[in-house]
């Protein structure tokens, strides 16, 4: 009896736009931390009322770019990497459902909305990748929502959220910026067309081959064939 062949496992990298992100993320946050020592973060952090311009270039790409960042001090470090976690997790089954294409365009306007947000409300910035936790996490519950279903363990995850994001930055208007910024990307989902699995196929039935045969009355049973025909 021959033995089963091993099952080798197989490393690989598929290059999503969350992993992506987390990458870039990552590298800027500990090349900046322990290299060029707090250089790069002031220009990956939220505009604020105190500093926004509209004559400045740099106040626009804060707009964009905050949400590549991270706050120095320890609440902060601990936000970042609980956001870069939650979207490794579940960033990866959306891009699935929506395509990459679409997902980095909800992603672009929760930074951006929740940046210009910022400009016009807060006084502390925000770096963090909180607003596309919350676009993720509205894009689990209107998926439920399109099925006419709400989940209860969606909702308790939304208020984890919200009270993680409350408790660190002890601020609810940052809250408010961050959901804000995730219901805006997220709402574009309900004009989104969702990817549909490939449906298997059914392999057609094999075909038989019936053969004619003529016997030439003899008592044995000699058999001729005489050709063959496809059913």
């Amino acid at each position: 009896m021959d033995m089963a062949k091993k099952s080798k496992i197989k490393f690989t990298f598929d290059f999503s736009l969350f992993n992506v992100f987390a990458l870039i993320s990552i590298f800027l946050v500990v090349f900046d931390a322990f290299i060029l020592k707090g250089k790069i973060m002031p220009f990956i952090i939220s505009p604020t009322v105190k500093d926004f311009s509209f004559s400045s270039p740099l106040s626009y790409i804060k707009i964009i770019f905050h949400i590549l960042g991270a706050q120095t001090s320890a609440p902060g470090i601990y936000l970042w990497f609980f956001a870069i976690i939650f979207t490794l997790q579940e960033g990866t089954e959306f891009e699935q459902i929506y395509g990459t294409v679409f997902l980095a365009i909800m992603t672009l306007l929760s930074s951006i909305f929740s940046g210009v947000l910022s400009a016009c409300l807060l006084e502390t910035p925000i770096s963090t990748a909180l607003p596309i936790v919350f676009l993720l996490q509205f894009l689990a519950v209107f998926g439920n929502l399109k099925k006419n279903t709400v989940t209860a363990s969606s909702i308790i995850i939304l208020c984890c959220i919200c009270a993680f994001d409350v408790i660190i930055t002890k601020n609810p208007v940052i809250l408010a910026v961050d959901a804000a910024g995730g219901l805006c990307g997220s709402l574009i989902s309900f004009f989104a067309v969702p990817n549909k699995k490939p449906k298997a196929t059914k392999k057609a039935p094999a075909k038989t081959q019936t053969r004619a045969t003529y016997h030439d009355g003899d008592d044995d049973d000699d058999t001729t064939v005489i050709g063959t025909f496809n059913l």
